[in-house]
């Protein structure tokens, strides 16, 4: 798909990687990048590189890595929706708080939320913006008359600019459908299998204007930490109001692994809140909550 947009859309520099030397020409000539398998998600094989050690040991052959110009951004932009023959029926927005690698890093916490550009004073010209790039991506599949297509796209927004990061015929896994539930009460799941199954379902055929959420719905997954655990808090202790959905991993007295990628999580929790200030003061809420969970030994994975 990236090969095919070529310079039609925004997108970082990018290269399909056969071998090393691939990998060492693209760095010489775009410095920091990102190397990852062009069919993996969660950020599984992703490797920041920087210097050839960096690439010790992986399979680079049959151009199943490519390999981009790494964004330094902390903000990625999710969107999800569905279309029937070529027309946008659905486009929810989410965020990832916090640069996706960056949490993996420094094994914090992956927060996906309501996207804030709703709430901003020039969101919805970005939302327009890329609303544009995605009809021009839907456009280039050559999609059958009256095919329901899913997609859930990501992109970057870096100095007031976007980046096309990936698009896959699918919805967001991760529990993201379920914000789009308390947000507009929309399941776009039920939707898209409801049309699936009757084809006579009435399609949207003017133009989708994103909807306004009535909360900023958000899940908390805290990244496995390593070690023995010693101490796992009750749910009960979360001193948060609207929590909707929780899951605990962890069992005291058994050993972990340091996340590698990003399923990979000592608790989850999925809450709403009424504002950006509410949300915040939620978010800090959670952390203190995080830190009853205690681990020994390992110390120097983290």
């Amino acid at each position: 798909m990236r090969t095919v947009l070529g310079n039609n859309i925004p997108q970082p520099p990018f290269s399909i990687v056969r071998d090393i030397n691939d990998v060492n020409r693209f760095v010489d000539q775009f410095g920091k990048s990102v190397l990852k398998p062009r069919r993996n998600d969660s950020s599984k094989g992703i490797t920041i590189v920087e210097t050839k050690q960096d690439i010790k040991n992986l399979d680079l052959l049959n151009g199943s890595y490519m390999i981009e110009k790494f964004i330094d951004s902390q903000r990625m932009i999710t969107v999800d929706g569905y279309t029937i023959d070529s027309s946008i029926q659905r486009l929810l927005f989410h965020e990832y708080d916090g640069g996706v690698l960056n949490t993996l890093k420094e094994n914090s916490a992956l927060i996906t939320r309501t996207s804030g550009l709703y709430f901003e004073k020039n969101g919805f010209s970005v939302i327009k913006n890329l609303k544009k790039i995605i009809l021009k991506i839907i456009s280039s599949l050559n999609l059958k008359s009256d095919s329901l297509l899913p997609f859930h796209f990501e992109f970057f927004l870096c100095d007031n600019k976007i980046f096309f990061c990936e698009v896959g015929r699918r919805f967001g896994g991760g529990g993201i459908m379920r914000l789009g539930v308390e947000e507009f009460g929309v399941d776009l799941l039920d939707e898209y299998w409801l049309r699936l199954k009757d084809k006579s379902i009435p399609k949207v055929t003017k133009d989708v204007t994103p909807m306004y959420p009535k909360v900023i719905s958000a899940w908390y997954k805290k990244y496995a930490q390593p070690g023995l655990a010693v101490n796992v808090p009750d749910f009960s202790e979360l001193k948060i109001p609207f929590v909707l959905r929780t899951k605990n991993n962890i069992l005291i007295g058994k050993s972990y692994d340091k996340a590698n990628d990003i399923t990979s999580f000592s608790f989850t929790i999925q809450f709403n809140s009424i504002n950006e200030v509410n949300y915040r003061k939620n978010i800090c809420e959670i952390k203190f909550f995080s830190n009853k969970y205690q681990f020994k030994g390992k110390k120097d994975e983290l």
